[in-house]
């Protein structure tokens, strides 16, 4: 079977700040992916788009207590659709039991996440084109109404000028 892409709503919407966003104040985008009964190894969600600009803080998962879930995350370019690297974030993290997960840190089941997983891209990216992040399925088919909450953390950086005033 071929692999399924899927979208939030959140990542349909597009709905980033604009240059009214004051720079360096903490932004965050949030939105949850209910699996159906279809979804499978190697589907792919679509999470959250970044706007250019924006320097990553940190990424925050909430697991289901499914029995085993592997996954990657990684990036695409926004305006194309081309997958910059289904990897660059994060490969090959499998979360056993109910847990959170953080670029930062954080636990999957019991055990604290472990560094080896992570990517080139995490905190302190700065993405100069609109770019979005999706997860890509990595293990068994996910159990149908399993729900994955995920929140993404970052700030706007217009360039030299951190004092930028866009005005009205």
């Amino acid at each position: 079977m071929a692999a399924t892409a899927y979208y939030t709503d959140i990542y349909k919407s597009a709905n980033v700040p604009d240059s009214c966003c004051p720079a360096g104040i903490t932004l965050a985008q949030f939105t949850s992916f209910t699996a159906g009964s279809n979804t499978y190894l190697a589907d792919t969600i679509y999470l959250a788009r970044m706007p250019a600009g924006a320097v990553l803080v940190d990424i925050k998962m909430q697991m289901p207590a499914q029995a085993t879930i592997t996954f990657s995350l990684g990036t695409v370019t926004y305006s194309t659709g081309a997958t910059v690297s289904a990897t660059n974030i994060a490969t090959g993290v499998v979360q056993t039991g109910a847990g959170r997960i953080a670029l930062t840190g954080g636990f999957q089941g019991t055990t604290l996440v472990s560094t080896t997983v992570l990517g080139t891209v995490g905190p302190g990216t700065k993405f100069t084109v609109d770019t979005g992040i999706l997860l890509t399925n990595a293990g068994a088919a996910l159990t149908d109404n399993t729900v994955i909450y995920f929140l993404v953390l970052y700030y706007m950086d217009y360039g030299a000028d951190m004092a930028f005033d866009p005005g009205p």
